[in-house]
């Protein structure tokens, strides 16, 4: 029985991932003196930290470059950005009494904005296990353990909403089998080959259909 539901932020609760990489290329411009190539859709999952030195720059340009990144970002977000019927589920989980959080690669400080995006603040406090929160990061299963240990619920008793491979694995390797992948335009490279089914609307997880006003 379904008791819960975990969501990856960027990507699934907002179309987040092209302002990422507009900050990215933003702040990454600062810096280098070259014209820089992105292959946006190869950088889908990753940490801010681990999709900086894919582009080898100096270690002791990163700190800024990421401060800066995060300080563009959190100015650039808008509820424009917030995915199709997302706010009418979380607003059917908690009027059920369904307990749900969030599992991001992402800084608690990029997460908040996001999940701040939806306002429920005064309904609910959303337990967000962000990339501070956990000695490791997605794909290792810690995030999802954790979060799992949060709601106090077991693995078969959560569905996933991922749009990375990378997140996927994560929460398959924490024992979820109900890990659903909802693709944006930058997640063509992605195979979903572990997620159970690839939605293309969260009308497509019976569960959330059934729940939804």
């Amino acid at each position: 029985m379904i008791k819960g539901v975990i969501f990856d932020i960027d990507g699934i609760i907002v179309d987040s991932e092209p302002l990422h990489m507009e900050a990215l290329i933003e702040s990454i411009k600062r810096e280098a003196e070259d014209d820089i190539e992105v292959k946006e859709d190869k950088l889908i999952g990753l940490t801010l930290d681990e999709t900086i030195k894919k582009f080898g720059i100096e270690d002791n340009k990163h700190q800024e470059i990421k401060d800066f990144t995060i300080k563009y970002y959190i100015e650039k977000l808008s509820p424009k950005l917030i995915r199709k019927d997302m706010q009418k589920l979380w607003m059917s989980l908690i009027k059920k009494g369904i307990k749900f959080g969030c599992v991001s690669t992402a800084e608690m400080k990029i997460c908040q904005a996001n999940v701040n995006l939806l306002r429920i603040s005064d309904k609910k406090k959303v337990p967000i296990v962000a990339l501070e929160s956990v000695e490791k990061s997605k794909p290792h299963p810690l995030p999802y353990l954790t979060m799992l240990n949060m709601l106090n619920l077991n693995a078969d008793e959560v569905i996933v909403l991922e749009d990375s491979d990378i997140g996927i694995r994560a929460a398959v390797s924490a024992g979820i089998s109900n890990v659903y992948a909802w693709p944006h335009k930058l997640s063509t490279s992605q195979k979903y080959n572990q997620a159970k089914k690839v939605i293309a609307s969260l009308r497509d997880v019976e569960f959330f259909n059934a729940i939804m006003d």
